[in-house]
């Protein structure tokens, strides 16, 4: 069938309209000849983007006369698109949580496709068994929200697969995560680390010669910061009010769209309680004090080869070394927060102000972690009392 060029239409929102007329083969006679046209929007024409208008208009043309279940487009050929389609159309989210979403999902995707090894299967053939038997494995190993999170990835794959006209049905939509029954005190305490896990940890990256990650994770034990909080952290924000070291958390990092390797600080954090000032013990003071040596008032006090921290890559090294340090837990930076909220319980710190430490208006781990060290104290004071 003859393909016929494709036009560009400059938009009053700035952004382009790409059309591309075909031949309708089933109103068209001898002699009169019927055309139809597809079109989609794109924020730009640079030969990148016109490229991808191609390859979305050809799959709609393919759909529109009927193919659908003989399209050759694969999941990994999906996903590229995926990615071209946002990395187009973001150029003033630097600061819109959606686009942090699609960062996450878009790791989640990777991870997913990554586990398929050498398999790229063709997207219209997919349904709900092709995936149940990945997810069934993985539920074995994550928590059931961890597991939603990867799910909601792809369903918004193929959502976008709808959209642009590549499939007609989401083949993910019916898959239903059952929640299995796990030991309740199991699940909290894989939430944070024991003392002699957090000093293995610990001993382990001083040995391995990783100072600025154990100063990292050491701060983040002794303050119970969020990753975004505290490698948002800059030297101004390390101040000393009424005689005692402090940090000011107003705000986090947050990736800009446009590069792999740059961040900026948002002035806001996570929830209202976020902002605050959070008291550093004599360790911790110490530990920021050396990283603001040499900086400037709006430099980093944390960072990476004098780059912004990176979430992603920070996690990679957390999870190998933990495993070399024998720790047999799913890490991530965020067990640092649950280590000093068990912490702050264990010597009987009350709730609300542990939440007030951490910047929590109200959260069910907090609590059930914090409920759970009680639970402990209680059982050890019993068994001392035996011994009366």
């Amino acid at each position: 069938m003859k393909e016929y060029s494709m036009t560009i239409t400059a938009l009053p929102s700035g952004k382009f309209k790409y059309t591309q007329k075909y031949l309708d083969p089933y109103a068209s006679k001898p002699g009169s000849l019927k055309y139809k046209s597809v079109s989609c929007t794109l924020a730009k024409k640079t030969k990148q983007a016109q490229a991808h208008a191609r390859a979305i208009l050809s799959e709609k043309i393919e759909l529109a006369l009927g193919n659908l279940g003989t399209s050759n487009i694969t999941l990994r050929t999906l996903f590229k698109h995926y990615c071209e389609h946002y990395n187009l159309n973001k150029d003033k989210a630097e600061l819109d949580p959606s686009y942090q979403t699609y960062w996450v999902y878009q790791t989640h995707i990777k991870e997913y496709i990554n586990s398929l090894n050498d398999l790229d299967p063709i997207i219209s053939n997919l349904d709900v068994p092709f995936f149940k038997e990945y997810f069934d494995r993985m539920q074995q190993k994550y928590s059931h929200s961890y597991c939603n999170i990867r799910r909601a990835a792809l369903l918004h794959l193929f959502t976008y697969g709808i959209e642009f006209g590549y499939i007609k049905t989401n083949p993910i939509l019916g898959l239903r995560l059952k929640r299995h029954r796990i030991d309740a005190v199991k699940l909290i305490e894989n939430k944070y680390l024991t003392d002699k896990e957090y000093k293995d940890l610990i001993d382990y990256v001083k040995k391995a010669g990783k100072i600025n990650y154990a100063d990292l994770f050491e701060t983040m034990y002794l303050t119970g910061l969020r990753f975004s909080e505290i490698s948002g952290l800059q030297v101004k924000d390390f101040k000393k009010i009424d005689g005692k070291y402090s940090l000011i958390i107003n705000g986090i990092l947050v990736k800009k769209h446009k590069s792999n390797n740059q961040a900026i600080k948002r002035k806001a954090t996570k929830t209202n309680a976020g902002m605050r000032v959070v008291y550093l013990p004599p360790k911790a003071s110490e530990i920021v004090k050396k990283h603001c040596i040499n900086k400037n008032d709006n430099q980093f006090i944390f960072t990476n080869k004098k780059m912004p921290l990176v979430y992603t890559s920070t996690n990679q090294y957390l999870k190998r070394a933990a495993k070399k340090a024998g720790i047999n837990k799913n890490i991530t930076t965020h067990f640092f927060r649950h280590t000093h909220i068990s912490k702050l319980a264990s010597l009987g710190v009350p709730l609300e102000d542990i939440k007030k430490r951490v910047g929590h208006e109200s959260a069910k781990t907090t609590e059930q972690i914090y409920y759970h060290m009680l639970s402990e104290s209680k059982d050890k004071l019993e068994t001392i009392v035996d011994k009366l």
